[in-house]
């Protein structure tokens, strides 16, 4: 069996914090580990501040993978950082590192350990049309075609609302069938990965929720102070649209 840690919890959860603290007492004990980043807005070189990215004092102290491998402008899907965390896994197994997987994108994580949903690619030209819809729009025709991803998916979840409406256009098939077949397998059950060789331990860190949203709003503060809205209005400055996913 081959080890892997994974860190999960929502934002400011303290999940870096940890993950050092497992690198250093694993160090101890004379085993390797490298951390491999699930956060899909660690990825991109441009956004650091908003996505309370490790500092560069930080990803140069422990051997980090996945963080800042691509501009906004070229946006990374869960079918890409699947392939890609698994090749890094593979190689860190043959050289007896031990994976840990740290980020707060469950559903990133959830493809890489139990794999993607199985929906193929959308017709290109029913992506352009459903890009061209109000989200209103696209909640009345999902309503009419798809009434159980209508009443799964909230109203102002545009991304998802988007997706399930570009697939039943594309394939005739209702994406609330596909997340069904889906949930059968324990979508969060990663004691049963896709990879049966894998030997995971997850640890999910939760905080009393009125003593996080304090953590939150520190946070989201500090981040103001250190030059959030500068950061934004430079990536804007520089020609990338705010339609971007990123």
């Amino acid at each position: 069996m081959k080890p892997i840690i994974c860190i999960t919890g929502a934002t400011a959860t303290g999940k870096t914090a940890i993950s050092f603290k497992i690198v250093e007492y694993l160090k101890e004990k004379g085993l390797k580990t490298h951390i491999i980043n699930t956060d899909s807005l660690l990825f991109y070189r441009e956004l650091n501040i908003g996505t309370a990215k490790p500092s560069q004092t930080e990803l140069e102290t422990v051997k980090h993978h996945l963080v800042n491998i691509c501009s906004i402008e070229e946006p990374l899907n869960a079918s890409d950082f699947e392939k890609k965390a698994k090749d890094i896994i593979s190689e860190l197994h043959k050289n007896s590192v031990i994976p840990l997987l740290v980020g707060g994108s469950g559903f990133y994580i959830r493809a890489l350990i139990k794999g993607m949903y199985n929906a193929g690619t959308p017709n290109e030209s029913i992506i352009a049309r459903v890009a061209t819809m109000t989200n209103y729009e696209r909640r009345q025709l999902l309503k009419e075609k798809d009434p159980k991803s209508f009443e799964q998916i909230h109203e102002n979840d545009e991304y998802r609302t988007s997706r399930a409406l570009e697939h039943i256009l594309s394939f005739g098939t209702l994406f609330s069938d596909l997340k069904s077949e889906t949930q059968e397998n324990g979508p969060y059950d990663f004691s049963r990965p896709q990879n049966k060789n894998w030997d995971i331990l997850t640890i999910n860190l939760e905080i009393e929720k009125l003593k996080h949203w304090k953590i939150i709003e520190k946070r989201a503060n500090d981040m103001i102070q250190s030059g959030l809205l500068q950061e934004v209005q430079s990536i804007l400055d520089q020609g990338f649209p705010s339609t971007l996913s990123p």
